[in-house]
């Protein structure tokens, strides 16, 4: 084997072991069931041990804001959850820069026109919902985590955005 060879090889050696290593360092424990089930109470325990807390909805709450106006802390509770909200007027620009911001957070590769035809896309989905009946903040933050965006931008966009912070 040649010296440069042998130096390539080692590069990628090296490289597969680093990979290796930030893998075994990684600890993901999912907890799951339905509201007020207890996934919160788990989560503040496990985090006295340095665990830190993450949730699939973290992602989708800032969306739902970007597109309402409704701030992430008012998407929490069942209360809030019941909540009826209103679609603005002008919604695409909305949306177009929720994808875009999804997109960088979940590190997709997505052309711009892509990026637009799934916004239009969402956009009509929105708005046939709104058309069959008043949309409540759950209802709201079911359609854009499922019915949104992981049909029209990857099916696993709130994992991998959730994996990459």
């Amino acid at each position: 084997m040649a010296a440069a060879d042998k130096t390539a090889a080692d590069k990628t050696a090296a490289d597969k072991t680093a990979a290796a290593d930030k893998m075994t360092r990684l600890l993901l424990i999912g907890v799951c069931g339905k509201m007020g089930s207890g996934k919160s109470e788990v989560s503040a325990y496990l985090s006295r041990f340095g665990l830190r807390q993450r949730a699939f909805a973290y992602y989708i709450r800032d969306v739902v804001g970007m597109i309402t106006g409704v701030p992430r802390e008012r998407t929490v509770t069942a209360e809030d959850k019941q909540r009826v909200v209103a679609l603005p007027v002008y919604l695409g620009r909305r949306i177009e820069q929720a994808v875009e911001f999804m997109v960088r957070k979940g590190r997709l590769e997505m052309s711009l026109g892509a990026q637009k035809t799934a916004a239009t896309s969402i956009e009509g989905t929105l708005r046939e919902a709104a058309a069959a009946g008043a949309l409540t903040v759950g209802r709201l933050l079911q359609l854009v985590g499922t019915e949104c965006f992981r049909k029209h931008i990857h099916e696993d966009i709130w994992v991998r955005a959730l994996l990459a912070t």
